[in-house]
């Protein structure tokens, strides 16, 4: 998914200066947003923007995925794979929400939100995606 090597490359070129964005938003359309929580400001690219930034990223990486995305990468191939599984389409978005460890995916129309809770961690019967009703995003 080309916004997630987008997303990767911003972590990487703004790794030395700042600390990550706390929440990151992959829309179907390709898009990607990111925000500090409790910020005013929200950065968001296009989707011919992303796909420049991907091949990027894929033309000069050399270190890999940054340590903090990680598992929200793996998470977010996860829960792709899962919902193809059950027939469902694509997300209409998917939440990195850093500081909470949580990967939202996102339907609309069918109002539906599945959530990844404690990512990174070893799953566990305790570890297991919830569905809840949507709510609104700051991103």
């Amino acid at each position: 998914m080309e916004s997630l090597d987008a997303q990767c490359l911003v972590m990487q070129l703004t790794e030395k200066e700042i600390p990550p964005p706390d929440l990151w938003r992959h829309d179907r359309s390709g898009g990607l947003s990111c925000a500090y929580e409790g910020g005013a400001r929200v950065f968001t690219w296009s989707p011919g923007d992303v796909t420049n930034m991907a091949r990027r990223w894929r033309d000069t990486n050399s270190n890999g995925v940054p340590e903090d995305a990680q598992p929200f990468v793996d998470a977010h191939h996860r829960i792709e794979a899962l919902t193809r599984e059950a027939g469902l389409g694509p997300a209409d978005m998917v939440i990195h929400d850093f500081n909470s460890d949580e990967l939202r995916a996102v339907w609309v129309d069918e109002e539906v939100v599945v959530v990844v809770e404690r990512i990174g961690e070893i799953a566990s019967p305790q570890v297991r995606p919830r569905v809840t009703k949507p709510s609104r995003h700051k991103i």
